[in-house]
């Protein structure tokens, strides 16, 4: 069975970083993550998806500002872990006209 995943709010804390309850609704009004009462006995609660997604925001913004064409590829690769797949897809970029500031950048490069 397929179920959409409930997260309550104190684990979202845990995953924001924040303690207070209030702070933790706060988070979800300003990246719009709409919060759920239950009817039970567990409180609050939001969606996972909603959750990751405001989560995500500033990457995928970042990734859609520098990586116009291709930021959906990208962050599906940074979603799955795949380190290495993200060296070889940025292997393209070209460093040519780099100049390295100090000894440890000049042994990168």
């Amino acid at each position: 069975m397929f179920y959409i995943r409930r997260i309550y709010l104190k684990e979202v804390g845990e995953l924001i970083n924040k303690k207070d309850s209030d702070t933790i609704e706060k988070w979800c009004n300003v990246n719009n993550v709409t919060i759920y009462k239950d009817d039970g006995f567990h409180g609050q609660y939001v969606f996972k998806h909603n959750l990751d997604l405001a989560y995500d925001m500033p990457l995928i913004k970042n990734l859609q500002n520098e990586y116009p064409d291709t930021w959906k590829e990208i962050y599906e690769m940074c979603k799955k872990g795949e380190i290495q797949n993200l060296v070889d897809f940025n292997d393209n970029d070209d460093y040519s006209n780099y100049t390295p500031i100090s000894n440890s950048a000049d042994d990168l490069f």
